[in-house]
């Protein structure tokens, strides 16, 4: 199967990424329409040839062959997909793809070094993007565009607490506004790709994904049809589709906040613009210092912010998804359910799946064991 050349007349190139660290904002400056990967499509994917079967199951779907105008940006945000990216060059499955190394803290440090890297890429970006570079009047273009975009993102999910949007509608919405990325016919505007990004394109592009996030707000339910549920948190290493946190709302809990990289992660941050600052490290600092995955070495923080969301929006527990074979999650569940039970009396449940594959019997019946748990019915195994 060839990925991402359906919605893209006339050979428009696009880039690809893997991660909630690789900036969008880089491949928009240098005229490229880009999108985070979730290649989710219901086809089959052999990878057993390319990578190990006891490997992470999102890493094993991206092994796939590429469109040839496209561009795969692969960030090293685990050995996983460190090792998708060694794949994906020794096969051949793409012609142009781009490492970006990521650090693990937010020091100083770390951030002028993933300035650089951000510059490295940059520079690869430009060659292959019809601008030719990336401007930095662009670069700061984009940046607002991206902080207009996780803004409009961020409003849609405070009707979680509002218990006027459901989580599964509140992702399916982040997942629609990543496809618009892609997709510049539905901008509302003809984008001259060799003047970069422009005030133009910027205004277009928050229009449009207003208008996608208005679409998720006219299709909100009421308070009482959310009677009786038990609020929960949801967290863990990357999630990678829908059908986990559906599976939850069947089972009768109600996320409130959901902290993975389709959601708090994509857009609970802002990108300094201020023409005196270096939009590099003012771009590094930001992306480093957004709400941590498992894979920046910030545990504690992180926990204290998980108790804190679950005091904020009244949750009672926290669900942690974490996909098979997945060394991140199985390191930080521990940490996270020892720390929010010590010092928030927060219970925690683990549920694992293959990619695509989160709404089975099994974690619907756990997470059923949950809410009876959190109702004072009974205690599950594994919570």
């Amino acid at each position: 199967m060839v990925l991402g050349c359906a919605n893209r007349a006339g050979g428009m190139r696009m880039l690809l990424t893997s991660c909630s660290y690789i900036p969008l904002e880089l491949p928009l400056a240098a005229g490229l329409p880009a999108k985070r990967l979730f290649v989710l499509d219901g086809a089959e994917v052999d990878a057993d040839g390319l990578l190990p079967r006891d490997f992470c199951p999102y890493a094993r779907a991206l092994m796939r062959e590429y469109d040839p105008g496209d561009v795969l940006a692969i960030a090293g945000s685990c050995d996983a997909m460190r090792r998708a990216y060694d794949a994906i060059r020794y096969w051949g499955l793409a012609a142009d793809v781009f490492y970006l190394d990521v650090p693990r803290t937010a020091d100083e440090a770390a951030v002028d070094y993933f300035a650089g890297e951000l510059r490295q890429m940059a520079r690869h970006i430009g060659v292959v993007g019809p601008a030719g570079q990336v401007e930095e009047q662009s670069l700061r273009l984009a940046c607002e565009a991206m902080n207009k975009a996780r803004a409009a993102m961020a409003e849609t999910a405070r009707s979680l607490e509002e218990g006027t949007l459901r989580a599964s509608r509140l992702l399916q919405a982040i997942m629609d506004v990543n496809e618009l990325m892609g997709d510049v016919a539905r901008w509302g505007m003809t984008w001259d790709r060799e003047e970069g990004f422009g005030r133009e394109v910027c205004d277009a592009l928050t229009r449009a994904v207003r208008a996608e996030i208005e679409k998720a707000l006219s299709v909100s339910v009421q308070p009482p049809a959310l009677a009786g549920r038990v609020r929960v948190g949801v967290s863990g290493t990357c999630l990678l589709d829908l059908s986990v946190v559906e599976c939850i709302e069947e089972a009768g809990l109600e996320p409130v906040f959901i902290d993975s990289c389709m959601c708090q992660r994509v857009y609970d941050f802002s990108v300094d613009v201020n023409p005196s600052y270096d939009i590099y490290m003012e771009l590094a600092r930001s992306y480093l210092s957004k709400p941590g995955c498992p894979r920046m070495f910030t545990g504690d923080e992180r926990i204290a912010r998980l108790g804190a969301l679950a005091a904020m929006y009244g949750a009672k527990g926290l669900v942690y998804f974490a996909p098979k074979f997945c060394d991140l999650g199985y390191y930080d569940f521990p940490d996270v359910k020892r720390g929010l039970r010590e010092s928030f009396g927060l219970p925690s449940l683990l549920l694992e799946g293959e990619y695509g594959a989160g709404r089975t019997g099994q974690v619907l019946t756990r997470a059923v064991a949950f809410r009876e748990m959190l109702e004072g019915r009974g205690e599950p195994s594994g919570a």
